[in-house]
């Protein structure tokens, strides 16, 4: 059972960056905290995913299930999936191909340093729309983040948008994330916590389609 109670977590808190150490810290205290399932196996497959898979964001219940499998090394029960209909199966494929669209595309290049004008912005983060992209600038400036410049950019015949701000020490979480980030991390992670910005959200900020560049 404890597969299907990690998926059912995954899925209601929204798409997991794997990468993001914050949001890694929360998953690794909230699954770490269920029944049958030890902490350092969760850490072991946030590991595994982050070096092995391209796309660095959980989202799909394919890959809900995955790492769910990752972290208990067990598979699922074998009427796990034939109890839904058909219908269902069809509805679960469609969704799980747009949710993958939110990530598809192609990060700028550069060195993720520019100057504008008489300041020097650094690259937060690349976005596929411009809207998502004006809400972001919106969050760090929010934050304290300085100047912020929204800056197109071509790749693969599309247009996308890259965000750099005046400070490279301001970052967007989602609130309940950080909460939980500072409830399960140990004394070296409060302290470098407690040394950053935040700009903090009740959205999950990975359904904004971005792709973060750490600084």
């Amino acid at each position: 059972m404890s597969n299907e109670k990690i998926v059912k977590y995954l899925k209601g808190r929204g798409p997991l960056n794997v990468d993001d150490p914050i949001e890694r810290l929360e998953v690794l205290g909230k699954i770490g905290s269920l029944r049958n399932v030890k902490r350092e196996n969760v850490n072991v497959a946030l590991r595994i995913w982050s070096q092995q898979k391209k796309d660095k964001v959980i989202n799909t219940e394919n890959e809900q299930m995955e790492f769910a499998t990752l972290i208990t090394r067990q598979q699922f029960r074998d009427n796990y999936d034939s109890q839904r209909t058909p219908f269902a199966r069809s509805i679960t494929a469609t969704k799980n191909h747009m949710r993958k669209r939110n990530w598809t595309f192609e990060p700028s290049s550069g060195s993720g340093v520019r100057k504008f004008d008489n300041w020097r912005g650094y690259l937060y983060a690349d976005v596929k729309s411009k809207r998502n992209a004006n809400k972001v600038a919106n969050l760090l400036r929010k934050g304290g983040a300085g100047r912020v410049r929204v800056v197109p950019y071509q790749a693969k015949g599309r247009t996308y948008f890259s965000v750099y701000s005046q400070s490279a020490n301001t970052d967007i979480v989602n609130r309940k994330s950080l909460k939980n980030a500072k409830r399960f991390g140990d004394a070296g992670t409060k302290t470098a916590l407690s040394k950053r910005k935040f700009s903090t959200t009740w959205r999950n900020v990975n359904k904004m389609g971005i792709k973060k560049r750490r600084r």
